[in-house]
């Protein structure tokens, strides 16, 4: 059988499974919110039955189930967390379905031309690409968090000090946001855990669990000893927003630093392939003898494997943590 007859077996059988998955589990890359969703279903359940005491019990132990955070968690971030974190309904067996199958395609698109170097390296291409998507997802959740996190602060200090309560404070300080922020639907989330009657420490302590955000834990803490113990709440605050401002402006420096540096990188690119085009427009015999040449079709290689894993390697290296 031709390698061509292969891949056309290879993906009509993962055209199938696709299929299947989709009817069984519905579509993997959409983003959700369970915690919503069940609320949804909940709350529009009152109407329809007559005992409406059982039914506020029965929707409070659900959310009181699903509210349930541990203040001592791990700080690994595992796959089931990042999936989590992106709002995706993927299950980890399929990210890791994807990940082989994307790169077995590409592997077997390489094999074509290249040899075992650029194949063997191909094979990293379903790791690479899934986890690009699944971070993406996260960092701009991060984003549309964090754009609002400390006006949203600065707002919940204010109500403070004119003596309102924290919750009351929190839902009057979320008003003042636009109506698909992300820190204002997390807070209207935790203020309908409250309605519906989920204890106030479980429905602080999950505010904006799908945000994979360093400051988020601090501000949850706070406001748990705050109530617990006493104190000052608008001091603590105060600083808490300091600190998510001064890490926005050294994350945008560094941002704009390394933008530099990557900037360069595409120039040096750009220069070497216009100087390969220019070597081929002139004297095509020099490029096209080198590839059909063995040891000039190895140097090829070699050539790419060597830009593919510098590329990678400049990515990890200037990557910039939360």
């Amino acid at each position: 059988m031709s390698l061509s007859s292969i891949l056309i077996v290879a993906l009509i059988c993962t055209l199938c499974f696709l299929v299947i998955f989709f009817i069984v589990y519905g579509n993997p890359f959409s983003r959700v919110n369970s915690t919503r969703n069940a609320f949804s279903r909940m709350v529009s359940s009152q109407h329809y039955n007559t005992d409406e005491n059982e039914i506020e019990m029965d929707i409070a132990n659900k959310i009181a189930k699903e509210a349930n955070v541990e203040v001592k968690s791990s700080s690994r971030l595992t796959l089931v967390k990042r999936l989590k974190y992106a709002q995706l309904s993927m299950p980890p067996s399929m990210f890791y379905f994807l990940e082989v199958l994307i790169s077995i395609v590409v592997a077997s698109a390489v094999s074509i031309k290249f040899d075992w170097p650029i194949i063997l390296l191909s094979l990293s291409a379903g790791p690479i690409f899934m986890n690009w998507f699944v971070n993406s997802y996260i960092d701009r959740r991060f984003s549309d968090f964090d754009l609002d996190y400390s006006p949203f602060l600065l707002s919940l200090v204010s109500m403070l000090k004119t003596g309102m309560g924290i919750i009351n404070a929190m839902s009057s300080a979320d008003s003042g946001l636009e109506p698909d922020s992300l820190v204002r639907e997390e807070v209207e989330l935790m203020i309908e855990k409250l309605r519906v009657g989920v204890p106030e420490d479980k429905a602080i302590g999950s505010f904006a669990e799908t945000v994979y955000h360093p400051e988020i834990e601090l501000f949850v803490q706070a406001v748990s000893l705050s109530k617990n113990l006493g104190g000052s709440l608008t001091d603590t605050l105060e600083r808490l927003s300091q600190q998510v401002r001064k890490r926005q402006y050294f994350r945008d420096s560094a941002k704009a630093a390394v933008g530099m540096q990557k900037g360069s990188l595409i120039v040096l690119l750009v220069i070497l392939f216009g100087i390969e085009v220019f070597l081929f427009i002139k004297s095509p015999d020099i490029v096209t003898g080198a590839i059909n040449d063995d040891l000039g079709w190895i140097i090829w290689e070699g050539a790419i494997a060597v830009i593919l894993i510098a590329l990678y390697w400049i990515s990890q290296v200037t990557k910039i943590r939360v």
